[in-house]
Parts: C-alpha cells; sequence; structure tokens
C-alpha cells in the first residue's frame, strides 16, 4: 500500500528515492537505475519497518508505478509518495502532448491538466484528449507563447516579491523526443493565455475539457468565463 507522505511523520525514513524525467532514479543522493532499488535497499541492510520517500514529479508515469509495484513485490511496504505538485509525464512512446501545471508558493497540491492525441495513464492530471487535428491548434499557441521570449526559466529569475506573491503558468510543450517549457512570469499572463486557449474557435472543447482548464486557471487566480 502506498500511503500519503503525511503519514510519515512518526516514523523514521531511511530511504529517500527521486524519480527523474528521463526515467533514472536516485537513492541517497547516488544514481541508481529504478529497476535495481529493491536490491540497493536489502543490500543496505536496514532495521526492519523502515520506511521510504519517493519524489515523483515531472517523472514518467510508467516508471513511477513500475517501481512502486516493484517495492511492494520485494516486501517494501512503508512507501510514502511525495504529492507530484506539477504532475507526472507519459512515456517515451506517447510522442505528442501539453501540460499545464502551476507555479508558486506550495500550500495544497495544484490542479494539472494534459492534453494528447493519444490516451495514457496519468497520476492525477485531468485528461484532455482532441483529434490530431485540433490538437495541432493548440500545440501552435502553445508553440508561439513560448517562443515570444518572456518566459523565465525558474522562479529564481523573477523579483522576490513577485515569486512570493503570484502563482503562474508552467507551460510544457512535447513533440517527438523533444520537450519545451515555459514559465509564464505574471498571473495576469497566464490567465490571458489560458482565457486563448478556452477561446480556440476551431476546437471542439467538451464541457470536461473545459472544467480542466479552468481548474488550473482557478489555482492561478484567473477568472474565465463559463
Amino acid at each position: 500500500m502506498v500511503a500519503p507522505v503525511g503519514w510519515a511523520k512518526e516514523k523514521y525514513v531511511t530511504g529517500f528515492i527521486q524519480v527523474f524525467p528521463d526515467g533514472v532514479c536516485v537513492l541517497n543522493q547516488k544514481a541508481i537505475q529504478c529497476d535495481r532499488v529493491p536490491q540497493r535497499l536489502r543490500a543496505m541492510r536496514l532495521s526492519p519497518g523502515f520506511s521510504v520517500l519517493v519524489a515523483v514529479d515531472d517523472a514518467p508515469y510508467e516508471t513511477v508505478v513500475t517501481l512502486l509495484d516493484s517495492l511492494r513485490q520485494n516486501g517494501v511496504r512503508d512507501v510514502f509518495v511525495m504529492p507530484p505538485f506539477q504532475g507526472t509525464n507519459p512515456s517515451k512512446s506517447i510522442k505528442h502532448w501539453i501540460k499545464f501545471a502551476v507555479d508558486g508558493e506550495i500550500n495544497h497540491p495544484f490542479q494539472t491538466a494534459m492534453i494528447s492525441t493519444e490516451r495514457f495513464k496519468t497520476w492525477r492530471e485531468k485528461f484532455i484528449l482532441l483529434p490530431p487535428s485540433e490538437f495541432a491548434i493548440v500545440d501552435d499557441l502553445a508553440k508561439a507563447r513560448i517562443g515570444k521570449g518572456d518566459c523565465v526559466k525558474s522562479a529564481a529569475d523573477l523579483p522576490l516579491d513577485l515569486a512570493q506573491k503570484e502563482h503562474r503558468l508552467l507551460l510544457f510543450k512535447h513533440s517527438g523526443d523533444r520537450t519545451q517549457s515555459c514559465l509564464l512570469p505574471r498571473a495576469a499572463t497566464s490567465c490571458e493565455f489560458l482565457s486563448e486557449v478556452r477561446s480556440l474557435r476551431d476546437v471542439r472543447w467538451g464541457n470536461e475539457d473545459l472544467e480542466a482548464v479552468r481548474s488550473v486557471a482557478g489555482e492561478i487566480g484567473c477568472n474565465l468565463q463559463q
């Protein structure tokens, strides 16, 4: 059973695993192939009842699930997964996807939305499936937004008061084997972009699709029209 991280308050965590976007794991600050983690834990001769903390932000969903299954099958029961605030990503077999995540002071797990032409499993992200012709329209808008040049690499590049005061959109666009990203600098510019997404006339958004976009916008403080 995978328990939420809050359950670990009374337990001593003896293993910290990070799963990175390229599918590589780091166990207690040492790189290791994810499928070797259970064997490495056994070799560490840890005390009975030890617990493990796992960070999975931006990690491939299938890698995360495989790792958690492997830990369980090898008798590691106390596994605490840190909430992935920016969500997980699909496997490399999915060649086209867009992700809307939220950056800013973390006070709860933010809503995240993913758009693709292919179905795939997600951690907790709201999923939007579009036909290729309509996905291309959203993709072109995302490409144009990333190319505007006002994107920043991280909140560390923003003035401190702005970084702490506002939430912003973190936009990911994946095509082929390349992922581009843009951290929009302000809440206002984030809301403007999400409003453009929602207003694309040649995209037949379903009600659940629009709700997925609105849920991300709501985290930033946008008031998109119903």
